[in-house]
């Protein structure tokens, strides 16, 4: 058993397995900070797993999940979470309060459709990863992330964004790469900080916009965000 052989293990990994259901001696592990779950194929966990207070980061990136785990919510001090690669194609309503010390999230390479307004309580996140979902939209509370570093939105399918981009004081990468359908760029982007490095390659702008912003970042009192370009 090991939660008995171990009884202060802190970090665990059990990735690239072919477990269905969590093991059960896992929720026993209290005292574990890191776990990785990725490239299983689980498609929830036990209600147990809210024991695992303690937890700091946990990875289950690769899984069969197609929902979010509401067990994931009793965990106060969790700071990392990876959904990446499963078919979540609803991400909850929190309640205030719930995930109150989360810095890192990824959910890409999902079906998510839409972000919860409540996506704004997180007021600690510093990365919020969302590429590779079916995303349309923003909900406007995301300017409520003012820690946010980095925003990665590529291959959606977004037209427009809200002018949320001017209370990212301290973003460092946002990622626009890949959508398509994105026609225009909001104003509010370029108040963004002069290090950050905005990636819209790959995008449906048109080559008479692509070339003023080329043009516009070349010049010697450019003091805006650096854009990444596709060749046109």
């Amino acid at each position: 058993n090991i939660s008995e052989n171990f009884p202060l293990l802190e970090e665990l990994d059990i990735s690239l397995n072919h477990f269905r259901n969590l093991p059960g001696f896992v929720c026993h592990c209290q005292t574990l900070l890191k776990l990785n779950l990725n490239n299983n194929s689980l498609g929830g966990l036990p209600t147990t797993f809210r024991n695992l207070t303690s937890l700091k980061k946990i990875c289950l990136g690769d899984n069969r999940l197609s929902f979010f785990p509401k067990e994931l919510t009793f965990l106060n001090s969790l700071e990392d979470l990876y959904l990446n690669g499963n078919k979540i194609s609803v991400f909850p309503n929190f309640l205030f309060g719930e995930l109150p010390s989360l810095k890192r999230l990824n959910l890409s390479e999902n079906q998510l459709i839409s972000l919860p307004d409540s996506i704004g309580f997180f007021k600690e996140l510093k990365v919020l990863s969302v590429g590779g979902n079916l995303l349309t939209s923003l909900p406007p509370s995301l300017k409520n992330l003012v820690n946010l570093e980095k925003l990665i939105l590529f291959d959606n399918r977004f037209e427009s964004f809200p002018e949320i981009f001017d209370s990212f004081e301290k973003m460092k990468e946002l990622s626009l790469r890949k959508n398509e359908t994105l026609t225009g760029i909001p104003n509010t982007i370029f108040n963004l900080p002069e290090s950050c490095c905005v990636n819209i390659e790959e995008c449906g702008f048109s080559t008479g916009l692509m070339q003023n912003l080329y043009r516009d970042s070349m010049s010697l009192d450019y003091f805006v965000p650096r854009f990444k370009f596709s060749v046109f």
